[in-house]
């Protein structure tokens, strides 16, 4: 007898189906829908390294990617067509109501400066070069705030981010995007992020390595009772894996009994039957599991044991 236990949610779709280009400094790709979009806008200069995969937020119809400095989205509210059309989180905008107060910095002196209209706020001196220099429009959006003192620190916060000042460093380096995307991950999104990651699922021919959770009903049966193994297999960062092959062996006394399960699509926990009629009383009952793919290759393995008694 064998029964599966299905995840509720979906699959998340669109994510991951084409590997990305790795940023240096991490090990997460940036996922296809925002690739070109990435590169072609200043790359990890501007963005930072990748924080986390795309996922869905479902409350929003979003596909969303972090990095560093900013959090990119496209529309999913179509499904599984995912739009082309990137846009940026106003991460900015988010960072500065979150100020208890908004301390002006002494002035930087008569420099060149850009007065935009919509929000009558000024960039100048080197904080108007790197805009300019960076696509600041696209990437940072129009300032919403004059040059702040941040703990010492001049600062100024746009739309989509927020420009630090680092006169320590050598000139060309001075001027830099604050990591408001980490703050906004750590402070908003990371309990979401955990839940989304746990119900996208990835094939099994994709990963190289599972972990294997593996429990009994009982420790310990008593005559006439069967034992149930109940199984979850998911990925070292927390993500289902569909299309695996499960091996189970239960061992006892020079006694050796095979089972074997498949995964279907959607499925990444199990529960099966383990029979006792022909297992003596008082037997040490071992269960040594091992995970395959769908190409025979090992991915991980869990060993557990259980009595029986009479």
């Amino acid at each position: 007898m064998l029964l599966i236990a299905l995840c509720l949610l979906p699959a998340c779709s669109g994510i991951g189906a084409e590997p990305a280009a790795t940023p240096a400094g991490t090990s997460i790709p940036v996922a296809e829908p925002f690739q070109l979009f990435y590169t072609e806008n200043g790359g990890r200069a501007v963005f930072g390294d990748t924080l986390t995969d795309a996922f869905i937020l479902e409350q929003d119809s979003l596909l969303v990617q972090y990095f560093q400095n900013a959090r990119l989205q496209t529309d999913n509210s179509t499904g599984s067509e995912v739009s082309t059309t990137v846009s940026l989180f106003p991460i900015g905008e988010w960072a500065l109501a979150g100020l208890d107060a908004q301390v002006p910095a002494p002035p930087a002196g008569d420099t060149p400066g850009r007065l935009f209209p919509e929000t009558s706020e000024t960039v100048q001196g080197e904080f108007l070069q790197f805009y300019e220099a960076n696509r600041g429009e696209l990437t940072l959006g129009s300032p919403i705030s004059a040059v702040l003192d941040r703990d010492g620190q001049r600062a100024q916060y746009f739309q989509y981010g927020r420009l630090d000042y680092y006169p320590q460093l050598p000139s060309g380096q001075q001027v830099q995007i604050g990591p408001l995307g980490q703050a906004h991950f750590d402070a908003e999104m990371s309990f979401t992020y955990s839940r989304a990651l746990s119900h996208q699922f990835v094939p099994a021919n994709t990963v190289s390595e599972v972990s294997v959770y593996a429990s009994v009903s009982r420790p310990t049966l008593y005559a006439g009772e069967d034992q149930l193994l109940y199984l979850t297999i998911l990925t070292p960062d927390g993500r289902s894996v569909s299309g695996l092959q499960v091996d189970i062996d239960a061992i006892y006394g020079e006694n050796t009994r095979k089972m074997r399960l498949t995964l279907d699509e959607g499925q990444s926990k199990a529960q099966t039957m383990i029979s006792t009629t022909d297992i003596p009383p008082g037997e040490r009952v071992e269960l040594h599991i091992t995970v395959h793919s769908g190409r025979g290759d090992l991915l991980g393995e869990n060993e557990i044991f259980f009595r029986t008694w009479w």
